[in-house]
């Protein structure tokens, strides 16, 4: 489809109305019909801006930018240069496999993220064949009529026909930072700037109050965004965990690089006329590309694969692969908690009013979306109220709304205007305590035992829709505005829904402390609802334990944080406060909440991790790391629990390569100071890289003991490093006691005895390093891992044996005896690295340190 030319709004903002609706033909009652939608879903193709995915050309470039790359393709040349034709070809074999392992992990990666797509459209309500519709954003196409409330994020550019009260924000295109009013009458031009446009609502800007009703005129690339926007990128967030094993790899480039030229000088120097500079320096190049984990990337990337698999059985779409180790590090979320900890699903429970049925038809002509096009609620309380009156629904054609003020959740109401005869009714409902200020109630009696029932059904978790209404005869001044008739109504009363609490609720509680997660609840509902609700499910013992957001607005800055910290249940709490509430946690925690409204985008923008649920309004699933398919605190949970056993299998392969690689890499330097000789060749320390990397792919797939997962996950650089330093500490000395043991033996037997010691030794300190407790109190490792370290074993001792690699890789038959050797030395490693780790962990967790942020 061609992109739009500039200024395409112009001639749709200064344009009267009928023409448009006739240019695009289409209608404000009866929207598109189907025959038109398809021919023009052909012309116009899907409503999306296009983005430069990235091919399979462009993952594959991205595996030659490696700095390992560019080291083995070096080696390689200089090897074929000086026809070293078997080390050159083999070099060169080993940079196809890293290219294809890393490709085929990236691409697999890429593959599940587009697939998982599917499940982040936004939904949109349109007018299509005279029936209001619910359809996806992709599926818009022009001449559809749309409506818009609040939080809605605008699909395409659309021509306003109707606005109420809209405000818009407009900072996506514009950079304008506050909201901006919109008008739905005809322009008069010259409109060559976005902002002159007020009867214009632009792809991607969102709606922050009011209701609209538009013609959409343009999709997809041709929208003013599209015309703008060349190249789309989703960038990444990094984790914190990312950003600390970032920066302990350039540790480790720079120590290991700094060694080799040191050992390299040593041994130029020390041996001068005795050694190969060449086969010196090929060495050391192998020997830095043996420590450095390069599978790390591969690791990574394959345990968050495997993880968003696993979360997406379990109803948990990861919007960015990092967010999951953000998940590990939860230690408090902060949830709502209708549809999270209840059901969402009400029922009428009770009522008090003089006339019952005149304050359940009242409710219900307040309901959003009873006079729309197809006149019937859909949701929450409308939901209920339109069962509730079903049989008196044949009197809406007696009723036509002149006017409404969309839910605000500053306010906790909404209201309308409808005319009903010669009378003009305005109706609110909302939250008993702000209906009742806007009330005149002569009967004291009445309204006293009002509050007290209304209370009585708050302490059960019951949530009390307050209604009151206002006529005014035609014969009087004319109604100017909504607002200037907000006061003196009349009190009908109230009606109670009951929300039962969700069955996963008390397991959700339950798992979270056996987790070490917090669990705050911040409620826009009254007090004694949220108390009620908090003290079924367990997460409080009394019901009066709940803070209100009155209650806390007025606080020093101290007693807030002293406060934020106690309570557990919020109530009442404006957005404004939400953002607070969870700077103060963050100041001591790693805070994940939970928003489904317009009022939590900023809350979800400052969590650590924001988690929104797939029905959620367009800006808190737009500002989500998280989407959620099922809203249920324990799906969070689950999710939190996932992210801590990647963590911990991501860590467990960075102690165990740099470990096993750090003892290699340092005994076999010293080896080179005290013989002739190389004690391993370079083509033997690729192979020993290659082989002993493929099971450390398969920890990402092992099982985590409950005990590393029982708490947050948040380790500095010196957790990670002081492990593998006291490891590989043992690993180098076990390694000498080899080297002291075998130096009296050909060079080649000592080669190839150090190679098969070398891998066995690296397998088997796998299933020691996999638990931080004794190996056989270790829960059962993965059929997976356990396999593939069977195969690399078998493999490496295999190689010496078959011909062809015994002169490939210049290794040679090991006796009986030189085998015992190896297996009696790989037994008492595995024993010492088993005590020595044990010993690390106990003397750690005794010194009672406290994980903070």
């Amino acid at each position: 489809m061609n992109e739009a030319p500039p200024f395409l709004f112009t001639f749709y903002a200064t344009t009267p109305l009928d023409q448009l609706l006739k240019k695009l033909e289409t209608s404000i009652d009866t929207g598109l019909r189907t025959s038109q939608i398809k021919q023009r879903q052909q012309q116009y193709g899907p409503n999306y801006i296009q983005e430069h995915d990235r091919n399979a050309l462009h993952i594959i470039l991205a595996q030659l930018k490696s700095p390992f790359f560019y080291l083995l393709a070096i080696v390689a040349i200089i090897a074929l240069a000086v026809q070293e034709w078997y080390d050159g070809i083999v070099i060169l074999l080993f940079i196809t496999i890293n290219v294809v392992v890393g490709f085929y992990q990236e691409y697999h990666a890429e593959n599940q993220l587009s697939l998982l797509k599917k499940y982040l459209v936004h939904r949109e309500r349109v007018i299509r064949d005279g029936k209001e519709l619910e359809i996806t954003s992709e599926q818009m196409v022009p001449g559809d009529i749309v409506l818009l409330f609040p939080g809605d994020r605008v699909p395409a550019d659309i021509r306003l026909i109707m606005a109420e009260n809209v405000q818009v924000d407009e900072s996506v295109l514009t950079g304008e930072s506050l909201p901006v009013s919109k008008r739905a009458e005809n322009l008069k031009g010259p409109i060559n700037q976005p902002t002159q446009a007020e009867n214009i609502l632009f792809t991607g800007t969102l709606i922050t109050s009011g209701k609209a009703v538009g013609v959409v005129f343009a999709i997809g690339s041709s929208t003013q965004m599209g015309a703008l926007v060349y190249l789309t990128i989703a960038t990444m967030r990094e984790s914190s965990f990312a950003k600390k094993v970032g920066r302990l790899g350039n540790i480790i480039i720079i120590l290991v690089f700094t060694t080799l030229i040191c050992v390299f000088g040593a041994n130029v120097l020390l041996k001068a006329g005795r050694v190969n500079i060449f086969d010196l320096f090929i060495f050391s190049l192998a020997l830095a590309i043996t420590v450095i984990p390069e599978a790390l990337p591969v690791v990574v990337t394959f345990s968050l694969s495997q993880g968003i698999s696993r979360l997406a059985k379990k109803k948990v779409i990861v919007k960015r692969l990092s967010a999951i180790e953000d998940l590990g590090s939860v230690q408090l979320i902060c949830t709502d908690k209708t549809g999270t900890l209840t059901q969402n699903s009400l029922t009428i429970a009770g009522s008090y009013a003089r006339d019952e049925k005149r304050l359940l038809w009242s409710a219900l002509l307040a309901a959003e979306n009873t006079y729309d096009a197809i006149p019937k609620a859909t949701k929450g309380f409308d939901r209920v109220l339109w069962d509730a009156v079903a049989q008196e629904t044949k009197k809406l054609s007696e009723y036509k709304k002149i006017g409404e003020i969309p839910f605000d959740p500053q306010t906790k109401r909404n209201l309308v205007v409808v005319q009903h005869g010669t009378d003009t009714e305005i109706i609110e409902r909302g939250m008993v305590d702000e209906i009742v200020s806007h009330c005149a109630t002569p009967d004291k009696e009445w309204l006293k035992s009002f509050l007290e029932w209304s209370e009585n059904e708050g302490r059960l978790g019951r949530r009390v829709l307050a209604v009151a209404i206002r006529t005014v005869q035609k014969d009087r001044a004319p109604l100017k505005s909504i607002q200037d008739n907000e006061n003196n109504f009349e009190l009908l009363g109230g009606i109670s829904f009951a929300d039962p609490i969700k069955t996963t609720a008390h397991e959700a509680i339950d798992k979270a402390q056996k987790l070490g997660i917090q669990i705050k609840v911040l409620s826009g509902d009254i007090k004694e609802v949220v108390g009620a609700v908090c003290k079924q499910i367990g997460l409080i013992t009394d019901a009066t334990e709940v803070l209100t957001g009155a209650e806390l607005i007025n606080k020093s800055a101290d007693e807030k944080q002293a406060l934020c910290f106690k309570y557990n249940a919020f109530a009442r709490v404006l957005p404004d406060q939400k953002l607070e509430i969870i700077k103060i946690l963050q100041t001591r925690y790693e805070v994940g909440y939970m928003g489904d409204g317009i009022n939590d985008g900023p809350a979800l923008k400052i969590a650590d991790v924001s988690v929104a649920v797939e029905d959620a309004v367009d800006s808190a699933r737009d500002a989500a790391d998280v989407i959620l398919l099922k809203k249920s605190l324990l799906v969070i949970v689950n999710g939190v629990e996932e992210g801590r056993i990647i963590f911990a299998n991501t860590f467990k392969y960075i102690k165990t390569a740099l470990s096993t690689n750090f003892g290699n890499f340092y005994s076999l330097a010293i080896a080179t100071l005290l013989i002739d000789y190389l004690p391993m060749l370079p083509m033997q320390l690729l192979i020993l890289n290659v082989m002993s990397d493929l099971p450390m792919i398969a920890i990402s797939t092992d099982a985590v003991d409950p005990k590393q997962i029982r708490k947050p996950v948040s380790y500095q650089t010196g957790d990670i490093l002081a492990p593998i330093v006291i490891l590989s500490i043992v690993s180098t000395i076990f390694d000498l006691i080899y080297f002291s043991i075998f130096r009296r033996y050909e060079p080649v037997v000592l080669q190839t005895g150090w190679f098969c010691l070398s891998i066995l030794t690296e397998l088997v300190f796998i299933f020691s390093i996999r638990t931080e407790g004794p190996f056989f109190r270790a829960h059962r490792p993965s059929s997976t891992l356990v396999a593939l370290a069977l195969l690399s074993g078998t493999a490496a001792v295999a190689l010496p044996f078959i011909p062809f690699t015994r002169r490939l890789f210049s290794f040679t038959k090991l006796e009986p005896h030189h085998l015992l050797i190896i297996a009696i030395l790989c037994i008492i490693y595995f024993i010492t690295t088993d005590i020595v780790k044990c010993a690390y962990y106990w003397k750690r967790s005794n010194g009672n340190k406290v994980i903070t942020k």
